[in-house]
């Protein structure tokens, strides 16, 4: 799917596409396709900063199916902070 800049008070928001692996959780000792491993440390503070700083529109992007990274970011509490998630390195403003 691609989502395109969105308006929020008469101006253009900006869409952020943020990783999954290595960015939001550490993948220390290899990739596994069927666990996602804990949010990093500071992870969660910087989405929220950038989130109600209301400039930006957060898409998660992963090479997974989409269906256990949905889950992971209800499980931690993340799910309110993203727009869209993707598998597709969308042209957006900001990797």
């Amino acid at each position: 799917m691609i989502v395109r800049n969105m308006k929020n008070n008469d101006k253009i928001k900006q869409n952020i596409l943020i990783d999954l692996d290595g960015v939001l959780c550490s993948c220390e000792g290899g990739y596994d396709e069927n666990c996602i491993p804990k949010i990093k440390a500071g992870a969660k503070e910087f989405l929220k900063k950038l989130y109600y700083l209301r400039r930006f529109n957060l898409i998660l992007f992963t090479s997974r199916n989409l269906l256990k990274p949905s889950k992971w970011l209800i499980d931690n509490d993340l799910y309110k902070y993203f727009q869209d998630i993707t598998n597709i390195k969308i042209p957006v403003s900001i990797y």
